[in-house]
């Protein structure tokens, strides 16, 4: 359809389009009828803006939390151990169909006579290429011939081979994500922006620059995403009202409440339609840093995700209502607050750490449809 036939189509409704909606038409003329379908019968504006397409074209898409665990004052000792053997129940059945463990015994099931055997077990103690691996039946001293990578509570799987004596731990297996997963994209098209601000911050000059630029562009059924610490005040009304009006906004921290925003804490597990987001804080993190100094992000997350769990190291404080780090469900995101900006693949699973406005202005926009992923750097 020409651009003369879009102007009178729309003339004839009585309303004009402004330059952003006839540029969108234009583009997109497969949406013109969808967009007179959806305003018969309302009350049009004189002038149609992209706000308004945007509204009209909007679909209810629901945002899910999978898990968000709630803060308990305090946890009692059987709950404590039944979360630890719910982790290690989980995982376990993750080995199911690692064909390199053959011939897989419990630890009491270990005879002196029995040469080749895989184990598969939580290690209680790491004592340089020693570990002390346990399971429900008992525990077991095996020496590894690799142990750098591994840490105390990893739940793993060890090909061991008696040598005088000693059960030596010739190869270790982390439970990992499955080559051959399918990689979930969205049937609709659902775009979410996600941006890293400290609006308490003097970043007002930067922040702007982000606002004019995402006020340009008009992405359907979209998701809005602000990590950042976030006090109460006009500053902070004025930079949501100044966002896509008709998208939904999510506001990610750790202790406040806006009104009139979906607020998430963190650590969190969501889902858009069939895709599903991982959404943690770097400080959950940053002690896998430490044990591996000379890793690189990319190095730690891939290490995390392969043992199918965020914040392996099990922390006896921890009081959170449930273990929110574990991948039983394997994320299609992974989003990290604090760290950054940086991003990469694996297995299907792309981790997204957003970086800080304070460093560098960027924002980065994700198509849940095609999983294309663009990191917007802005001057």
């Amino acid at each position: 359809m020409e651009t003369d036939e879009i102007i009178r189509e729309f003339l004839n409704k009585g309303v004009q389009l402004d330059t952003k909606v006839l540029e969108f038409f234009n583009k997109n003329p497969q949406k013109i009828q969808e967009f007179s379908t959806k305003i018969d019968g309302v009350e049009l504006p004189v002038v149609i803006d992209m706000d308004f397409v945007n509204k009209n074209l909007q679909e209810d898409i629901e945002l899910r939390i999978i898990k968000q665990p709630s803060i308990n004052k305090k946890i009692s000792t059987e709950e404590f151990i039944r979360r630890i053997n719910k982790r290690y129940e989980n995982i376990k059945g993750m080995f199911e169909n690692k064909v390199e463990l053959g011939n897989i015994i419990s630890i009491n099931k270990i005879r002196d006579k029995v040469v080749q055997f895989s184990l598969m077990g939580m290690v209680k103690e790491k004592n340089g290429n020693k570990v002390l691996l346990e399971d429900q039946t008992g525990e077991v001293s095996v020496t590894l011939e690799n142990s750098e990578d591994l840490l105390e509570d990893d739940v793993v799987g060890v090909v061991c081979k008696r040598e005088d004596n000693v059960i030596i731990g010739k190869k270790i297996l982390f439970p990992d994500i499955p080559i051959n997963r399918e990689i979930n994209r969205t049937k609709k098209e659902i775009n979410c922006l996600l941006s890293d601000v400290g609006l308490g911050e003097d970043v007002e000059e930067k922040i702007s620059k982000i606002l004019n630029h995402i006020k340009e562009t008009s992405y359907k059924n979209l998701f809005i995403f602000i990590f950042g610490v976030v006090p109460i005040n006009d500053k902070v009304k004025n930079f949501f009202s100044d966002l896509n009006k008709y998208s939904k906004k999510i506001l990610i921290t750790s202790d406040i409440n806006v009104p009139d925003l979906f607020r998430l804490n963190l650590p969190a597990m969501i889902q858009i339609e069939n895709a599903k987001i991982m959404l943690i804080n770097s400080e959950d993190i940053k002690k896998y840093f430490r044990r591996w100094p000379d890793s690189s992000i990319n190095d730690v997350f891939l290490r995390l995700l392969k043992r199918r769990h965020m914040d392996p190291i099990i922390d006896a404080k921890d009081n959170r209502s449930e273990d929110v780090f574990l991948l039983d469900s394997i994320p299609d995101l992974v989003i990290c607050h604090g760290l950054g900006p940086e991003i990469f693949n694996y297995k299907g699973t792309t981790v997204i750490c957003t970086g800080n406005v304070m460093t560098e202005p960027i924002y980065w926009l994700i198509n849940l449809k095609t999983r294309e992923i663009i990191k917007v750097e802005l001057p």
